[in-house]
């Protein structure tokens, strides 16, 4: 069996000769468990299992130094899912639940794995890419997550159908600090709202 312990180790001597180790260990596996635990709820949505704003600023603030010193694209994105509300107030906060959840994976299909998909708050998600080659492959990104969140989404008996709504900037081309780079990331995905949902929009300072 494996487990996490805790060991103290006692040499035994005889005429100043060791003759034995004495070892007295504890099974930690419990306070790993509880560690994990308060990690998962300090740092990871616990509707999607995604990470949360504060591990995003962590991996946000590592990606524009790391993009500084290697002249690295980085790209900041913020969407929000056109017509959630009015699922979610018409079928019960259940089966809005679950399309978040589906939405999550989703995202999570298309993007890479060094980069971050987070969810924030509500039906509004952000992913950070990690030092993509061009523009053309952000938006390339950003275009085949519009179009698998396109696609109906099968919930118990229903099918339900809802869009997305991205705005991005990029870094360090865009110089802001990391609340501002979200904030110009979120102007960007409202003018996308405006100019009729469904669509994707980089930040213009």
């Amino acid at each position: 069996e494996c487990f996490p312990e805790r060991i103290t180790i006692t040499a035994v001597n005889d005429d100043a000769k060791i003759t034995h180790y004495i070892g007295i260990f504890s099974d930690i596996s419990d306070k790993k468990d509880q560690e994990q635990k308060i990690k998962q709820l300090a740092f990871y949505d616990p509707l999607t299992a995604l990470p949360n704003r504060r591990l995003l600023l962590e991996r946000l603030d590592q990606a524009i130094i790391i993009s500084q010193r290697h002249q690295h694209y980085g790209a900041v994105i913020y969407m929000d899912l056109d017509h959630f509300k009015i699922l979610n107030d018409t079928l019960g906060h259940r089966v809005g639940d679950e399309l978040l959840i589906k939405v999550a994976e989703r995202i999570k299909g298309v993007i890479r794995d060094e980069d971050t998909a987070c969810r924030i708050g509500g039906d509004e998600f952000v992913v950070l890419l990690d030092s993509p080659q061009s523009i053309d492959e952000v938006e390339e990104t950003l275009k085949r997550i519009i179009q698998e969140i396109s696609h109906p989404f099968h919930i118990n008996d229903l099918s339900l159908q809802v869009g997305v709504s991205i705005g991005y900037t990029l870094f360090p081309e865009d110089e802001s600090d990391i609340n501002s780079l979200l904030k110009h990331a979120d102007d960007a995905m409202y003018d996308a709202k405006q100019a009729g949902k469904g669509t994707l929009k980089r930040f213009q300072g």
